[in-house]
């Protein structure tokens, strides 16, 4: 019974360790995905700027005005703030605090200030999606002939 009662309070406290080393109240606020990134308040702007997101810890930027132009980052999602580390080996890294969780979109504030809305593009695949062509397409659709 002793035996049992210690190997009990093992498994508590490492459960308790982990929870404490991962972060309790963990969530993943960027999914898997294509999100438009703009300015708070620029809604109807062109969407041309991207965050493409692999899976919850890594993805990159493209800028379809730009000839998809972009960075990588891995992320790091954890209790209301995403922290972004840009380039490989690099010390860049932006804090984004979380204010907003809707069904597709997401608002945050840079450390800056700078507020930024996140859009999620239902229906494209990171893996394939090409910023260039998708901004070209959008503008297409968005001819009026008269």
């Amino acid at each position: 019974l002793n035996g049992l009662k210690k190997f009990v309070a093992l498994i508590f406290a490492t459960a308790m360790a982990a929870a404490f080393l991962t972060g309790c109240g963990h969530s993943t606020y960027f999914e898997r995905g294509v999100y438009a990134c703009y300015p708070r308040g620029a809604e109807d702007s062109e969407k041309t700027g991207f965050f493409v997101i692999e899976d919850e810890n890594y993805g990159h930027t493209e800028n379809g005005a730009y000839g998809g132009i972009g960075m990588a980052f891995n992320m790091a999602q954890n209790d209301g703030v995403v922290c972004f580390s840009y380039g490989e080996g690099v010390e860049d890294k932006s804090v984004l605090t979380i204010e907003y969780l809707g069904d597709n979109t997401i608002v945050g504030v840079y450390e800056d200030g700078t507020e930024r809305v996140f859009e999620k593009i239902e229906g494209l695949d990171p893996a394939t999606f090409d910023s260039v062509a998708y901004v070209g397409t959008q503008a297409r659709a968005d001819m009026k002939y008269i």
